[in-house]
């Protein structure tokens, strides 16, 4: 039910040809654009990396509430990392997935996600990343309008991706088993 509310709020406020400015500060709080538990937007010059490389398995995720078109749809992913990253001191990384399973070769299957190996090129989120903010797409990492989130980061930024989760699984395990 929170999900229903939350995508008619959200296109309440797209449907403004106009935004104003109370408009563009809703499109920026993570309680409006995403839940149940509401996602940690990264700021610049917080100590945490812009961009890194995120080796390590999936200990869980959230799917996105419904497949994209109209809105653009988001789910998440936890990542137990396997090796450390420089500047970024914490056990598990965060990341937003746009469409997520859309595009999936797994679909909505959540044991083939869980545990699996994956090595994602992350960048840092930033709520000017939505859709209902953004002029040029093409300017940012990813873009997001509503993100169904239950992963709670205990106040860590998220990351993004546009990587193909499914495709990259199976990219990861093949190089790990390859390995000597």
């Amino acid at each position: 039910m929170k999900h229903l509310l939350l995508c008619v709020a959200f296109l309440s406020v797209v449907a403004v040809p106009q935004q104003s400015q109370k408009v563009q500060d809703q499109l920026t709080r993570p309680r409006f654009v995403s839940g149940p538990v509401p996602i940690v937007f990264g700021k610049r010059n917080d100590g945490f990396p812009e961009k890194m490389i995120a080796r390590g398995t999936i200990s869980d995720l959230t799917f996105s509430d419904a497949a994209c078109g109209v809105i653009a749809w988001a789910g998440t992913v936890k990542i137990r990392l396997t090796e450390s990253i420089p500047g970024y001191d914490h056990d598990d990384v965060f990341v937003m997935l746009p469409c997520f399973p859309d595009f999936e070769k797994y679909g909505r299957e959540r044991e083939r996600y869980l545990n699996r190996a994956v090595s994602l090129e992350v960048s840092k989120l930033y709520p000017e990343y939505n859709f209902g903010l953004l002029t040029n797409v093409r300017k940012v990492p990813c873009a997001f309008e509503i993100i169904n989130n239950s992963l709670d980061s205990k106040k860590t930024p998220f990351y993004c991706t546009n990587a193909n989760v499914s495709g990259n699984i199976e990219a990861t395990e093949k190089k790990l088993s390859e390995k000597p």
